[in-house]
């Protein structure tokens, strides 16, 4: 398993929305209603580019999720694990790439920096390329959304509208999830916070929305 040097950094690889939400729904639905504080991307110094091999670091007051694709299908959330003070290594034999993280790059992801994420969602690509089926992790923010997707074997990231292939869930579509009783206590606990919808057909998206305020 490579870790790009990082130690504490162990990707986990998982293919489809269903396994993603199973093992990491309660985490991004917690996600909706925190600020995106902080972005981070490793950047290489020597070419002065991304390095879209590396995982993604997006921090929500303090909540660190770690976002990396990889192959046609795989994606690894990871949380809190990488320590950014560590500086990233592509590999062994490559000694002459400088490698860094940094948080002002992208320009437009940097932008979105202190917006609250009003919902978080997996998207799942419908487009008839061979993306199709990978899974992206899509932040709705004030301005647009944010999507860290599988650009083929690496992360791409898109901000403004999404894009029509991932069939957004429309209201008709959503409805209240039900916990199972293994999660029924936290199902519970959570919803007092926020609510938690997915879409109710074989469509291709789950989303978890910020609760609206009560009405005082």
């Amino acid at each position: 398993m490579f870790d790009f040097g990082l130690a504490g950094y162990q990707p986990c690889w998982l293919r489809g929305r269903n396994q993603l939400a199973s093992r990491h729904g309660p985490r991004l639905q917690a996600l909706a209603g925190r600020r995106l504080t902080r972005t981070w991307v490793v950047w290489d110094e020597t070419a002065d580019a991304w390095l879209a091999d590396c995982p993604v670091v997006l921090d929500f007051d303090g909540e660190r999720l770690e976002v990396n694709h990889q192959q046609r299908d795989l994606v690894s959330l990871t949380w809190n694990s990488i320590d950014l003070r560590q500086t990233p290594r592509w590999s062994v034999a490559d000694q002459e790439r400088k490698l860094g993280w940094r948080g002002d790059a992208p320009e437009a992801v940097a932008a979105a920096h202190g917006q609250q994420v009003a919902a978080v969602a997996l998207l799942e690509w419908t487009g008839e390329d061979e993306a199709r089926g990978s899974v992206a992790v899509g932040l709705r923010l004030a301005s647009g959304w944010l999507t860290v997707y599988n650009a083929l074997d690496e992360n791409g990231l898109a901000f403004g509208p999404l894009d029509p292939a991932y069939q957004p869930p429309s209201p008709g579509l959503l409805r209240r999830s039900r916990p199972g009783p293994a999660g029924a206590a936290a199902g519970e606990s959570a919803g007092r916070e926020r609510r938690r919808t997915c879409l109710a057909s074989s469509g291709a998206a789950w989303m978890w929305n910020r609760r609206p305020s009560s009405p005082t």
